[in-house]
C-alpha cells in the first residue's frame, strides 16, 4: 500500500509539468483559427498577429483595458467603427468586439493601416512597434496622472472633512466653555450680591443698634443735665432765702 502510494505521489509530480505545459499550449493555440482567417484577409503574417493578440490580451476574448480597450487586440471604438466602414459594416456595436473572429479582423486591418505608414523602410515592423509602445508609454503615464489627480482629489477631501470635524469640535468645546465660564460668572455674581445684602442688613442692623444707643445716652444726658440745672436752682433760691 505504501509503494503504491508513492508511486501515485511521484507520477502526480511528474505529470504536473505536462499539465501545465498543456494548459499553456491549449490556451497559446485557442485563437488561432480567427487570426489565421485575419492574417490571410489582410495579407498579414499570422505569426506577428497572434504575437500582438498574446501581447495586449494573452488570448482572452473578454479582456478589457482601463482606457476602454476591447477584446484580444485592444481595439478602441474609434479604430473599430473605422475598419466597420471601410467594411460597410458601420455602426459596429460595441459587444461584437468580444468576438475574436470580430475582433482580430478589426485589429488586423488596423495592424496592416500602421504598417503602410513605414513603407519606405527597410524593415515596417520595429517601427510599428514602436509606436505602440509609445502609445503605451502615454497611456501610462496618462492613466498614472489620473490615478494621483483622485488620489489628491480624495486627500484634499478628506482633509476637509477632518478639518470640518475638528472646527465643530471646536466650537463645541468654546461654546462649552463659554457656557461654563458664564455660568460660572453667574453663580459668583449671585454670591456677591448674596454677600452684599448680607453685609447691607448687618450695616443697617449695626446703625440702627448704635443710633438707638446714641439716642439713649443723649436723652440721658439730657435728663442729667436737667436734674443738674434744677438741682442748681434749688439750691440758689435756698441761698437767697437765707440772705434775706
Amino acid at each position: 500500500m505504501k509503494r503504491r502510494g508513492l508511486l501515485l505521489l511521484v507520477g502526480l509530480v511528474l505529470a504536473l509539468p505536462l499539465l501545465v505545459w498543456w494548459w499553456h499550449w491549449r490556451l497559446e493555440h485557442s485563437q488561432d483559427r480567427p487570426i489565421l482567417a485575419a492574417a490571410r484577409r489582410y495579407g498579414m503574417d499570422p505569426a506577428l498577429v497572434k504575437a500582438v493578440v498574446w501581447r495586449e490580451s494573452g488570448f482572452n476574448p473578454r479582456a478589457l483595458g482601463r482606457a476602454g480597450e476591447i477584446g484580444l487586440m485592444q481595439l478602441m471604438d474609434a479604430a473599430a467603427q473605422e475598419w466597420a466602414e471601410t467594411e460597410h459594416a458601420y455602426p459596429l456595436p460595441e459587444e461584437h468586439l468580444f468576438h475574436p473572429a470580430t475582433n482580430t479582423l478589426a485589429g488586423t486591418w488596423y495592424l496592416r493601416k500602421v504598417l503602410r505608414r513605414y513603407v519606405r523602410c527597410d524593415n515596417a515592423v520595429p517601427f510599428a512597434l514602436a509606436q505602440d509602445v509609445s502609445s503605451d508609454v502615454k497611456k501610462t503615464a496618462k492613466d498614472t496622472g489620473a490615478d494621483t489627480k483622485k488620489a489628491a482629489d480624495k486627500t484634499g477631501h478628506e482633509t476637509k472633512v477632518v478639518a470640518k470635524d475638528t472646527a465643530k469640535d471646536t466650537d463645541k468645546a468654546a461654546k462649552a466653555t463659554g457656557h461654563a465660564t458664564k455660568k460660572v460668572a453667574t453663580t459668583v455674581g449671585k454670591d456677591s450680591e448674596k454677600a452684599a445684602d448680607k453685609t447691607g442688613h448687618e450695616t443697617k442692623v449695626v446703625a440702627k443698634d448704635a443710633a438707638k444707643d446714641t439716642d439713649k445716652a443723649a436723652k440721658k444726658t439730657g435728663s442729667a443735665v436737667k436734674k443738674g440745672a434744677e438741682d442748681t436752682g434749688h439750691e440758689m433760691k435756698k441761698a437767697g432765702d437765707a440772705m434775706k
